[in-house]
């Protein structure tokens, strides 16, 4: 400012014009530039820290996978099909609703029927990496009667698998919704769809 003010005080000089009210004025344009630069400034300040903030929120949160569960017997990798792996990721979270439903699909029409909900009991509180506590089981027999039933009828077995839940430090509540198409040959779920909001 003191720049500005220097400068337009000699060019007025050097035209030899009367200088007694132009230090006023000039003091005046200063003063009313640096206020405006001033707001222009916290506007932007403000609106860096709301992407910030909203970014830092989006890189943190939690976020739920589903893992087909597998042993290895005789060195090979054999899938469960009855068992799943729950998985969160970036941070620690807190269950508000957990709900894993099993659908036939009929092949030709799209047409779903639902089988019902199994019952998951699971923990109220997920940790990262955390893939001993974290598994999620039903009868075998359940399953197997299920994809017999598929067989014989043309229909697609699915799993849809919601759950509800918000990190351990606040109550914002997030989805995740994974459908899992169960592969009758192999007796393998192969990913459908998966969203999370």
């Amino acid at each position: 400012m003191q720049h500005i003010y220097t400068i337009l005080c000699s060019t007025i000089i050097q035209n030899k014009q009367d200088v007694y009210d132009y230090p006023l004025i000039i003091s005046i344009i200063a003063l009313v530039s640096s206020l405006v630069f001033n707001v222009i400034t916290a506007r932007t300040s403000n609106k860096s820290l709301d992407e910030l903030r909203n970014s830092n929120k989006r890189n943190i949160r939690p976020f739920f996978t589903l893992e087909n569960g597998s042993e290895i017997k005789n060195g090979e990798i054999v899938p469960i099909p009855n068992v799943f792996i729950v998985r969160v990721k970036n941070a620690p979270a807190k269950i508000v609703s957990l709900k894993f439903e099993l659908v036939l699909r009929n092949i030709v029409d799209n047409s779903m029927s639902d089988l019902g909900e199994i019952p998951m009991t699971g923990l109220l509180i997920y940790f990262p990496d955390d893939k001993v506590l974290n598994r999620l089981a039903f009868h075998l027999d359940l399953l197997n009667n299920y994809a017999s039933r598929g067989r014989n009828q043309n229909l697609d077995v699915l799993h849809r698998f919601n759950i509800e839940y918000s990190p351990i430090d606040s109550n914002d509540i997030y989805t995740t919704q994974i459908i899992q198409k169960l592969d009758l040959e192999n007796m393998q779920w192969l990913q459908s769809s998966i969203s999370a909001t």
